[in-house]
């Protein structure tokens, strides 16, 4: 192995030309991702030896040679609930820039700066970054679109169903495999649950899913909707539950949805999955209140690969992306059984 230089001394691009007996211009054009001209050897050779030696590029000096500053900037807001905060999500992001060598920097703002007609391109400025990774899911700051598009800035979605430039989970494919799950295990009388109260997509997105499988087995969607809170969610659980003909099966929107009814099913001596089978989708297992319950895995780490993949692409190419929508992938626990009655 190469002699790294002493600890506490910068390397310069001049050192590596020396130890590799080069040009300082060759070595500079290789270390600044413009050696196309030299042989793929050479340029291995100089990439190897730069980091045998320790050497670090100068951040400044790599965006005045590229016109890059290899960086993309995610916007998140104040309110948890509107961007996507997960460990997945940020692996595979950061897993996939750093196969091009670029970073990821996270700005948290609230609406009114936002809504301010020159924030996006300042926090481009500001954050020394080539794109904005907007992680925004619903209720967008008044103007945030309007002032991204006059200003030409290069923005990828992420969790919004767009045309363009857009990366989102397959929820209405989702919502048709747990659906068709249930049918493959029996049931027939199928309930779509959601107590979901605000305006993301995924929750229609789901509940089309479940009446594309139900529609397909000739038989007629269900539903039981509801966003006045948690004590009134559990009294129309309460009533599904206590009907004549109450459904052997539920797909629920979240966990939240679902767990109303799993405690209702308990205390009226209804067993899971013996009794009811139940179903939902999640960033993890469903299993807060004891069973794990049958759970679509939103593909949080998928989603983020695609996003920094889709950024990638469209500061390549210069021009909107057609949106990417990443499949669910992965189920997990066991709420899902044959019907004891039909």
């Amino acid at each position: 192995m190469t002699q790294a230089t002493p600890a506490g001394q910068r390397v310069r691009a001049q050192d590596i030309a020396k130890r590799a007996g080069l040009s300082l211009t060759t070595v500079r054009q290789i270390l600044s991702g413009r050696g196309d001209r030299y042989r793929a050897a050479t340029r291995d050779r100089i990439l190897a030896l730069a980091s045998d030696m320790g050497y670090r590029s100068h951040a400044g000096a790599l965006a005045i040679s590229t016109g890059r500053f290899r960086c993309l900037a995610m916007v998140t807001s104040v309110v948890s609930s509107r961007s996507v905060w997960s460990g997945p999500l940020w692996e595979g992001l950061q897993l996939r820039l750093m196969q091009d060598d670029y970073h990821l920097a996270v700005t948290c703002l609230p609406d009114a700066p936002l809504s301010q007609e020159d924030t996006p391109p300042k926090l481009l400025r500001e954050q020394m970054a080539d794109a904005l990774l907007m992680n925004y899911t619903y209720d967008l700051p008044a103007g945030l679109l309007t002032a991204l598009e006059q200003h030409a800035v290069p923005a990828v979605w992420i969790n919004r169903r767009l045309d363009h430039d857009a990366v989102y989970p397959d929820d209405r494919g989702a919502g048709r495999a747990a659906t068709e799950a249930m049918l493959a295990a029996g049931h027939r009388r199928i309930t779509y649950c959601s107590s979901h109260g605000d305006s993301h997509f995924s929750d229609p997105a789901r509940a089309q899913g479940y009446a594309d499988a139900m529609h397909a087995a000739g038989l007629p969607p269900e539903y039981c909707l509801g966003n006045a809170g948690r004590d009134a969610w559990m009294v129309q659980a309460k009533a599904v539950l206590s009907a004549p003909n109450r459904p052997t099966a539920l797909v629920g929107y979240s966990p939240h949805s679902v767990y109303p009814f799993a405690l209702i099913a308990a205390s009226l001596g209804l067993a899971v999955p013996r009794d009811l089978s139940l179903a939902t989708f999640s960033g993890y297992t469903a299993n807060d209140i004891g069973p794990e319950l049958s759970t679509w895995i939103v593909p949080q780490k998928a989603m983020g690969t695609a996003v920094a993949d889709l950024a990638l692409t469209l500061l390549s190419d210069g021009c909107p992306q057609p949106s990417r929508c990443v499949p669910f992938t992965d189920v997990s626990g066991a709420s899902i059984a044959p019907p004891i009655h039909s």
